[in-house]
């Protein structure tokens, strides 16, 4: 969810130009996009009207490293990121 440059708010998916909703307040852009999140189990990423990344909600599956740990050539990076991951989750759902 980006901060339209003429009016309102856009509900964006990741990669796409076109915004697939849009809302006149922030409001109704952050409960919009969160029902689009919600039905395509998707990640909801809100951006303050300066662009900056304010809060991420995860409605799909999180990244699970335990299933991945047997496969001799992704057993450190997935553990890695798994790490990464979850400090990130962690910083950005207690930030504000």
């Amino acid at each position: 969810m980006v901060k339209n440059s003429r009016n309102g708010w856009d509900i964006k998916k990741p990669h796409a130009w076109r915004p697939c909703g849009h809302a006149q307040t922030k409001a109704e852009a952050i409960r919009l996009a969160r029902e689009i999140c919600r039905k395509e189990k998707a990640e909801c990423i809100i951006h303050s009207e300066d662009g900056k990344f304010e809060v991420y909600d995860s409605y799909g599956r999180c990244l699970d490293a335990s299933r991945y740990m047997k496969t001799s050539p992704f057993k450190g990076f997935v553990n890695w990121m798994s790490k990464l991951f979850q400090s990130i989750m962690h910083s950005s759902r207690f930030r504000q």
